[in-house]
């Protein structure tokens, strides 16, 4: 994911910073696993328009790990530049 993200450890300024962080797993089943995730930091343009790459790598993560079928559309629906 880092270089999907374009993020460098040794840089002193990424669009990402990477955290770890306990994510819900399974619905309400209580349980939880521990996952990379990536926080954006401040940028200028607030609401940067994602790559079409980008988002269909997000739609099939959700498709592989059995995500809601009313939440894929939802990424489906993002707005994408070519």
């Amino acid at each position: 994911m880092d270089v999907s993200e374009g993020y460098h450890s040794d840089r002193e300024r990424n669009a990402y910073r990477r955290v770890e962080m306990n994510v819900a797993r399974g619905g309400n089943t209580g349980k939880s696993l521990l996952a990379h995730v990536y926080l954006v930091c401040e940028r200028e343009e607030p609401n940067p328009i994602p790559h079409r790459d980008y988002v269909a790598r997000i739609v099939a993560g959700a498709r592989m790990w059995g995500l809601p079928v009313d939440y894929i559309q939802e990424l489906e629906g993002i707005e994408v530049k070519a």
